[in-house]
């Protein structure tokens, strides 16, 4: 299996009422746009309550409900704020209805160009805001839908909002404290009753430990793994029972799933650069043995190394990106990342349909997330686009 490098920030002082300025307010909502889905780590035991106070028998559901609350009212408030502006150019549409054929295509898109600037700024590309529209069930390439927006009311604005939090901040809720028996009335509950969200229950106590007895040489285990087997001469300490019983319950400690789950809500592309399309071998230069694709989270930041393999194996190369990404934004990362050089000059993408020559793409083209490439002979395999992006210079 291919392990790919994520960047995890902990983004700590949220507290209720931070949409209205509390804690530390809207500098801790801001540092939420770096992020593509937020993972909320929930005291499952109930030994905690929302200010980080210790207490029993404090009911955790509670706190996913107002953490969500929270990013709704940030963003709805920053929305209502500035609306005004989208009206005003929405009235201008309105008043040419009546003249019916005559409403003008113009001011519509100025309408729609106007409020989808207002989500933007959440560092959320056009594509990702014309989903959340979608999803809500409002066409603002519709003249007679832009007409309509003067009379909408907060119920509108509240419903795109919803849509676009769940897009572009989607949430994964991991139930830490998972191997305490307080716990799990609290886990049933909170599964029962946000079932429309990923719940993992996890146990960050039993993963450290179990990675310390890994690094003794006590155990074989894999992150993830959902059997723990003991291998050392010496008796196990009481702690491993307290991870074999939690894993033989949940089916592991829950932490690389909970990763796991969020990039997977994320839903982010995995984009193969190759130098050749007819070997799919790496696109940096063959005597790299010694060098490192630098990768980021998406695909932009160039601090975390992950090694190559030697001979420029097929499919080396994986730089995730976000969904909604074009071939000039990946040609963006490779530069970052001092992969290639110069300016661009043309692309092809993998087609299995002429696997010999590629399809030629236009720096602008939005990428598909997935197509088909002979993995093995007979045997096919799906992954994410296959790109080869030509420059003025290769990278020293």
């Amino acid at each position: 299996r291919r392990r790919h490098p994520l960047r995890l920030r902990d983004v700590a002082g949220l507290v209720p009422g931070a949409y209205m300025g509390k804690g530390r307010g809207n500098q801790f909502l801001d540092h939420l746009c770096d992020a593509d889905v937020l993972i909320h780590i929930v005291d499952a035991s109930g030994k905690t309550d929302n200010e980080g106070n210790a207490t029993e028998g404090y009911d955790p559901s509670g706190e996913i409900a107002w953490v969500r609350e929270e990013l709704h009212r940030w963003i709805y408030n920053n929305v209502r704020r500035k609306f005004d502006s989208v009206v005003k150019r929405a009235k201008k549409v309105h008043s040419q209805v009546p003249n019916a054929a005559g409403v003008g295509k113009k001011g519509a898109a100025g309408a729609k160009d106007r409020f989808m600037a207002l989500l933007s700024g959440y560092r959320a590309k056009r594509e990702v805001v014309g989903r959340a529209l979608r999803l809500a069930g409002v066409d603002l390439d519709d003249p007679m839908v832009v007409a309509k927006i003067p009379s909408w009311t907060p119920e509108h604005l509240h419903r795109i909002v919803a849509c676009f939090l769940q897009i572009r901040f989607p949430i994964v809720v991991a139930l830490n404290k998972a191997d305490e028996a307080s716990s799990d009335v609290h886990i049933d509950n909170i599964r029962r009753n946000f079932a429309h969200l990923h719940c993992v229950p996890v146990s960050a106590r039993l993963e450290s430990e179990l990675v310390k007895l890994r690094k003794a040489g006590s155990i074989a285990y894999e992150d993830g793994d959902s059997v723990l087997e003991w291998i050392a001469e010496t008796p196990p300490p009481p702690v491993f029972a307290e991870a074999q019983a939690t894993v033989a319950k949940y089916g592991t400690t829950g932490v690389l799933e909970a990763v796991n789950t969020a990039v997977e809500t994320a839903e982010p592309l995995f984009v193969f650069p190759v130098r050749d399309l007819r070997t799919l071998t790496a696109v940096g230069e063959s005597n790299r043995r010694q060098h490192a694709l630098k990768v980021g989270s998406v695909g932009d930041a160039p601090d975390v190394e992950v090694a190559p393999v030697e001979d420029d194996p097929v499919l080396r190369d994986c730089v995730m990106m976000h969904r909604g990404a074009c071939v000039g934004d990946v040609f963006t990362a490779l530069k970052n990342q001092h992969v290639l050089g110069g300016d661009f000059v043309r692309a092809e993408l993998f087609d299995p349909t002429k696997p010999s020559n590629g399809r030629v793409v236009r720096k602008n083209d939005v990428l598909i997330p997935s197509q088909k490439v002979q993995a093995e002979e007979a045997t096919e395999e799906t992954i994410g686009p296959v790109l080869q992006i030509m420059s003025t210079r290769r990278a020293h």
